[in-house]
This record gives C-alpha cells, sequence and structure tokens, in this order.
C-alpha cells in the first residue's frame, strides 16, 4: 500500500490515466472524488485504494490531484516499508585479560554460541582517556582474523562526549579479541596536541598510559536502519543571532514550516555546544520546549566526529527560537 502526502486547498479529485499539460479531470481515463470536509492550506494523507494502484504507470507519474477549481494539487507518495526489527543483544565472557605498559588485551566468547553480530559495547566506568582498538575474530582462541582498528575515548569530565562501541562487518565468531593502546599503530609518534579553552579541553597528553577499568562487553546485532528519505529542505540565512545577559546565542526563526531535523552550518573547525529548539504559534505566547542535544565537531589525534543537526518533528510552528549555550566560550 503507498500513500499520498500533499497540501489541500479545497474538496479535489484524484485520477490516474495519460495526461497532458492544460487538462482537468476530464481528460483522465479515471477519477475518484475525496470527500472532505478540507481544511485549506493544511496537510493530509490518504490510502491508495487497489482500484487506482492498478491503472498506474509503473513508475507511478500519471497521477494528479485537483481542486474544484482545476488547480493541480502537490503531493508526495509514501511507500509502507516493513520497518527494521530491534537489536538484539548478546552477553560475552570475559576469558582472557592481559595487562602490558602501553596495551590491554581481552579475549572475549559469545555466552551464546555463534550469533551474527555487528557491534561490540565496552562497559567502562573511567572516564577520560583516548584508546585505539584493534579488534579480531576467530572460531577458536588459536587462529585469529583481523576485522577492524578504530577509536573509543571519553571527554565526560569536560563535556558530554563518549565513544565505547566498535562497529563491524557482521560475523558470527564465536570468539573476539580486542587490543585497546595508548600508542599508535602505524610506527608514528603520538602528536603532543594541547586544544583548550577554558572549560573545553581536547588534550591528548594527558590520556596517554592510563589503562581503563573493563567491567564487561556486550555483542549486538543492529539491523539495517529505514533509509531516511529526503522530501524537501529549506535553507535560512536570513537571521541576526545575539546573545542574552548569559552569554548564550538566540537565533529567531520566522519560517512557519514542517521540518524533521534542523541543520547548523558552523565554520568554527572544534566546538561543543548544548543547543535548544523552542517555538510558538502566537505572538504574544510563550516560546515552548521543543528538543535539545549536543552540537560539536573535532578532528584531533586521529578522531574525527560531528553532530551539526538536532532532530525534531513539528507541525509547523509560526516561529521558531535556538538557544545555544556557549558557558563562557565565544559564540559560534
Amino acid at each position: 500500500m503507498k500513500n499520498p502526502v500533499f497540501f489541500l486547498f479545497f474538496s479535489f479529485c484524484l485520477c490516474a490515466g495519460s495526461w497532458a499539460k492544460g487538462y482537468g479531470p476530464g481528460h483522465f481515463s479515471h477519477t475518484m472524488v475525496i470527500q472532505g470536509p478540507l481544511k485549506a492550506n493544511s496537510l493530509y494523507e490518504i490510502h491508495l485504494r487497489p482500484e487506482i494502484l492498478e491503472r498506474l504507470n509503473k513508475n507511478e507519474n500519471d497521477l494528479r490531484i485537483f481542486d474544484l477549481s482545476t488547480n493541480e494539487i502537490p503531493y508526495v507518495i509514501i511507500r509502507n516499508d516493513i520497518p527494521a526489527q530491534r537489536p538484539e543483544a548478546f552477553p560475552f565472557e570475559i576469558i582472557r585479560y592481559d595487562e602490558e605498559s602501553s596495551a590491554q588485551t581481552l579475549v572475549i566468547r559469545n555466552q551464546t554460541g555463534s550469533r551474527m553480530i555487528n557491534t561490540l559495547e565496552l562497559e567502562t566506568g573511567t572516564a577520560d582517556f583516548q584508546k585505539t582498538v584493534r579488534l579480531f575474530g576467530g572460531y577458536h582462541t588459536g587462529k585469529w582474523t583481523f576485522l577492524k582498528e578504530d577509536t573509543f575515548y571519553d571527554f565526560s569530565s569536560h563535556i558530554s562526549l563518549k565513544k565505547t562501541s566498535l562497529a563491524f562487518q557482521e560475523s558470527d565468531y564465536p570468539f573476539y579479541k580486542l587490543i585497546l593502546t595508548d600508542r599508535r599503530t602505524d610506527g608514528q609518534e603520538e602528536e603532543n596536541l594541547r586544544l583548550r579553552y577554558k572549560d573545553l579541553d581536547f588534550s591528548t597528553r594527558s590520556r596517554r598510559n592510563k589503562m581503563i577499568s573493563i567491567s564487561g562487553v556486550t555483542g549486538i546485532r543492529n539491523n539495517p536502519k529505514d533509509p531516511v528519505v529526503l522530501y524537501d529542505q529549506k535553507s535560512v540565512t536570513r537571521f541576526v543571532p545575539s546573545q542574552d545577559k548569559e552569554g548564550d546565542t538566540i537565533i529567531t526563526l520566522d519560517e512557519g514550516i514542517n521540518f524533521s531535523r534542523i541543520y547548523f552550518q558552523v565554520a568554527d573547525m572544534y566546538y561543543f555546544r548544548d543547543a535548544a529548539l523552542y517555538g510558538k504559534q502566537d505572538d504574544d505566547d510563550e516560546y515552548g520546549y521543543l528538543t535539545a542535544g549536543p552540537i560539536y565537531c573535532f578532528s584531533l589525534s586521529g578522531l574525527n566526529d560531528t553532530r551539526n543537526f538536532l532532530d525534531c518533528e513539528v507541525p509547523g510552528i509560526k516561529q521558531y527560537q535556538v538557544r545555544i549555550r556557549n558557558r563562557g566560550n565565544p559564540a559560534l
């Protein structure tokens, strides 16, 4: 089943068949009237009935919607895809642990046998570290196959940012080996990088030669995510950021549009901020909370990570306000 989603202005009819520019409903081989009540300038959704679907061509480009004045109404066909299944988690047992001056080696076993997984999640209470991790898989502990190299990190004493999961190609090995090191594995010297501004500290020097406590490992099979369909996008540039008495950045947007994600184009190379989105329908109303989350960008010592958006399903609010907490740092 497929659904067209469209903006409606008046009562309308649904038409299928051959079409030429300038024609109206009377020139189509099949029509169907959609009954109201309908509100002008609103978004509606309907189900396409089998008698309509079987008359469409294979490209589905001969469907038209008209109002009573034969004005064409825009629409989008949304396919009813089967949603992805929930992730499956499997407990792992640490059967061997070795610790050297600059490396930690773990050998783990899937307690449920050979299961397909594509992610390993490390459980640790240690803060402020940065580790290179190399992952191997094996059907026994005498022979290992290299799977992936990645980075685990934690900056939680300065900002809410950490990564202790490792995604790799789906495998069914019953045994895995992880080697965590402080030094680079390509033979080059580790850079002595210090990057700090007030409460932000990404210095790599303080995170060397630090063993982390590992309380457990979980194997996860993440199923493919539903594809994200981009139906439309709009760039907003006509705004003037201001700052309140706390030094936070305030951006007001008089757009009144529906959206599911808002992106921020930031020129700074390094940043971490907490951002929040608010909205209101009338000028006399107070702003109501919609969503919040961190936005950040950094690239240092082998790490590259960026998050410059907030997700929020909003119903076309008249006015939006973005608040970015700078916490004494310069405005972005």
